[in-house]
């Protein structure tokens, strides 16, 4: 049971991480980056750009640490089924994903680069 809880807790405790870092987004208005009727100011975009840094940094930290636990002794041991299949696999074997704190971490990542992307053209535009 001790393993179940590990996993329960992991993944309540990413998922927390996960919904501050879209809070933390959705704050930043970026629907409005680049449109022609709402200019930002360079120091604006400045800012903006280092926040999307620092929530990039807390989904690089997400990752670390997950790939960490995932490498370390579980309560359960090193745990695998006779044919093979790994915990995560049996937990997750009704998701896409057999890892899917990585899985939405990653996504959420690929999201905050995309944003980065944009500010980093209208900054260019801006100069």
């Amino acid at each position: 049971m001790a393993v179940i809880d590990e996993e329960r807790d992991a993944l309540e405790n990413a998922a927390q991480e996960l919904r501050d870092v879209g809070e933390a987004m959705a704050e930043l208005d970026l629907d409005s980056v680049g449109r022609t009727d709402e200019r930002l100011s360079f120091g604006s975009l400045r800012e903006t750009r280092e926040c999307l840094r620092a929530l990039g940094g807390r989904c690089e930290d997400l990752v670390e640490s997950r790939q960490t636990s995932l490498r370390a002794p579980r309560a359960g041991g090193q745990w695998r089924r006779d044919d093979g299949t790994s915990l995560n696999e049996y937990f997750y074997a009704d998701l896409e994903v057999t890892h899917p704190i990585l899985a939405d971490t990653s996504e959420a990542a690929a999201t905050l680069r995309e944003a980065q992307r944009r500010i980093e053209r209208t900054l260019t535009h801006t100069v």
